[in-house]
């Protein structure tokens, strides 16, 4: 169980779905947070998020941008490899922000676009200087 930053959850959370395609389920309440982090994963071997609760923010000191994440020991070598393989696609920490004047949609993103009546050539992707970092 550690706890970690919001951008840090969200990384931990892509590396699990890129195990094995899952997403991580869980049930959050402000009471108990150990007992939501930690037994539900001891149950199902499986990873958990939960959030703090009172006692981790007044006995451990949690702060108002953390959360919960619990891994399994035994996941630990398909965690590393998933960070091994983030970092090689560069998707690893840290995250870059990417500022682009128009953003170009997934051909299945365009279509759903149009399917909801979005007028999508309202204003059309213009050439861009792309910088990698």
């Amino acid at each position: 169980m550690m706890h970690v930053d919001g951008r840090m959850a969200t990384y931990l959370m892509i590396i699990r779905n890129y195990i094995d395609g899952k997403d991580i389920t869980c049930q959050l309440s402000g009471h108990a947070a150990c007992v939501y982090a930690i037994v539900p994963s001891m149950l199902n071997r499986e990873c958990h998020i939960a959030l703090p609760c009172k006692g981790d923010r007044t006995i451990a000191f949690a702060q108002d941008n953390e959360i919960i994440f619990t891994l399994i020991p035994e996941m630990l070598p398909d965690f590393i490899q998933g960070i091994q393989y983030e970092q090689e696609h560069e998707w690893g920490l840290p995250f870059f922000t990417k500022l682009k004047e128009e953003y170009f949609l997934k051909p299945k993103y365009k279509a759903f676009g149009e399917k909801i009546g979005l007028d999508l050539n309202q204003s059309p992707p213009r050439p861009q200087q792309y910088e990698k970092f």
